[in-house]
């Protein structure tokens, strides 16, 4: 369970996410994950962790039904 009101550092996410930091901040920048204001005192931006899981939710169901939606036909294309 996750409490309510709990943040993440971008580092965190990007660990959380296999992603890279500049990636995570991509993410911030387009509105993908929430901020948690006020900031942190050293200036270092706290996401909601909530965001970073449902991020991490709906990217992973996309995976799945890209997988899902591959079949293997028994006549390969171009042959």
């Amino acid at each position: 369970m996750i409490a309510e009101g709990a943040v993440v550092t971008i580092a965190e996410a990007a660990n959380y996410l296999f992603v890279s930091r500049p990636h995570v901040r991509k993410l911030f920048a387009a509105g993908k994950h929430t901020e948690v204001l006020p900031r942190d005192p050293t200036g270092r931006i706290n996401i909601d962790v909530f965001s970073v899981e449902s991020y991490r939710t709906a990217r992973d169901a996309a995976m799945r039904a890209y997988v899902d939606s591959q079949t293997e036909d028994s006549d390969p294309l171009g042959l």
